[in-house]
């Protein structure tokens, strides 16, 4: 089946400080850091998770400059989550004072996971294509503009988007996968900052040219040029009940792991939660 790709508000991340206590806490602390934390680049000088940003550009714009200051000040957090840059000037209007960031989650398939268990650097270069195929979607049609006669229509934005990459689940299992966060301002091909909205691209996820598809098709181009070979159903898991999920992977070793034949214990945690809840 094609990448799960999860949109959630993150844990906790209800207001400015639980914004800043989510990003010094789980995202860039590293214990789902796994063999990544030996890769060149990976860590800030003081041991965190340094994560990784699209459109370097406009993060200088508003006070952040990821080359020179590796983590991402809490005091821009802050005001980011308050429509405002780190200059004080205010980037967005209404919807209320405050707007989190929408954080996805993008995960690679447990069997591409696994054949790369030993090639860190590897997985890495697969979910940085990855991410970036889905974030693309994103901006591609990022803001509605009103184009007269009370119409609007969807325009393209650049966003405030950076990412994290970890290489384990919470059960200590290799899983590689990325949280990406967008906060609300979006910037307009017109040079103006608008307020992001994620509508449209939210109502295409899982439908023929919506981003889990591009990214599932950029995973698999990404992993091929590694020299993995990659075989999956394509489709979306819930349109699919009882066929097999995940990927027949051929890894760099020679070895194959069939698809739906790692037995995750993570897995079964989130099944028995559900179900718990469902009762």
């Amino acid at each position: 089946m094609d990448l799960m790709i999860r949109y959630h508000d993150g844990p906790g991340m209800g207001s400015p400080a639980a914004i800043i206590e989510y990003f010094g806490g789980h995202l860039q602390e590293t214990k789902e850091g796994g063999g990544l934390v030996s890769c060149n680049g990976y860590l800030s000088r003081d041991g965190q998770v340094k994560p990784e940003v699209i459109n370097a550009d406009l993060w200088r714009e508003i006070g952040w400059d990821p080359a020179k200051q590796e983590l991402p000040p809490p005091a821009m957090l802050r005001e980011l989550s308050m429509g405002y840059d780190l200059h004080g000037n205010k980037l967005t209007v209404g919807r209320g004072l405050f707007r989190q960031p929408k954080e996805a989650l993008i995960t690679l398939p447990a069997e591409v996971s696994q054949s790369l268990k030993d090639h860190p650097e590897i997985a890495r270069e697969v979910l940085r294509a990855t991410v970036a195929a889905h974030l693309a979607e994103v901006e591609r049609q990022a803001i509605r503009v009103r184009v007269g006669g009370g119409n609007r229509e969807w325009q393209e934005a650049r966003t405030l988007s950076l990412f994290y990459i970890h290489a384990e689940n919470r059960g200590g299992e290799v899983h590689y996968h990325a949280h990406t966060l967008t906060f609300a301002p979006a910037k307009a091909t017109d040079g103006t900052w608008r307020s992001w909205d994620n509508g449209q691209n939210v109502a295409m996820l899982s439908k023929k040219g919506g981003s889990r598809e591009k990214a599932t098709d950029a995973m698999l181009s990404a992993a091929r040029g590694h020299g993995l070979e990659v075989d999956l159903r394509r489709g979306v898991a819930a349109k699919a009940p009882g066929q097999v999920q995940g990927a027949t992977v051929k890894g760099l070793d020679g070895h194959v792991i069939e698809a739906g034949s790692l037995d995750r214990k993570r897995r079964v945690e989130i099944l028995a939660a559900q179900e718990l809840k469902r009762e």
